[in-house]
């Protein structure tokens, strides 16, 4: 009998795990998450140019260069952060989705930044389900069906309501969130950022 599946999914990074270890999970990965940031921020405040380091500094002498790089490396975190485009490697958001099936925690991170970098307990399982190219070769068929099945009732459920209304999100960096009032036109004036590149290498 030949399988049909309802949905059309294309989740590439996908964790499960039992529910009762969601607090543990969330202890482990955010300080991966706060020093993943913190590296991105360093890396990016050379790109703030130096004479208006000076004219910064003519007018408020007693910032230190740092903290003048800083606040354009932050202003420009928060400008992506608040645009439609994600920018691996200058985006420091990250939450995660979480929806809860039975004993199990089904997360979806949002934040490719960080995606290849966190060092994840034995405990989590990935779940990740694509249907636009073949599955991994270590994942077998009725596994990956069962996949698709599970990620079907999460999100679309009895069709009553969409997986939107059964959604937990939980924030461990949001700078869109508050403080939306910055200088957009400053940052990219005083920013060294190719408009054609994505990332900073």
């Amino acid at each position: 009998m030949e399988r049909r599946n309802k949905m059309s999914a294309k989740i590439y990074y996908a964790w499960r795990f039992p529910q009762e270890r969601l607090n543990e999970f969330i202890d482990i990965i955010r300080p991966q998450i706060f020093k993943k940031a913190e590296e991105i921020i360093r890396r990016l405040m050379p790109a703030v140019k130096d004479e208006k380091i000076l004219e910064k500094k003519g007018e408020q002498p007693y910032l230190s260069e740092e903290k003048i790089r800083f606040d354009a490396t932050i202003e420009l975190c928060k400008m992506v952060s608040n645009g439609r485009e994600r920018m691996p490697g200058i985006d420091i958001d990250f939450g995660l989705n979480i929806w809860l099936k039975y004993k199990d925690a089904y997360l979806i991170p949002i934040g490719e930044s960080y995606f290849k970098c966190l060092d994840l307990p034995e405990w989590v399982e990935n779940y990740s389900y694509w249907d636009n190219i073949d599955r991994p070769e270590e994942v077998s068929e009725d596994e990956w069906y069962l996949r698709c099945k599970t990620w079907e009732q999460i999100n679309l459920g009895e069709g009553v309501c969409s997986h939107n209304a059964r959604r937990l999100h939980h924030s461990v960096i949001d700078l869109s969130s508050r403080d939306r009032d910055f200088d957009a036109e400053w940052t990219l004036q005083n920013m060294v950022i190719l408009k054609k590149e994505k990332t900073l290498t």
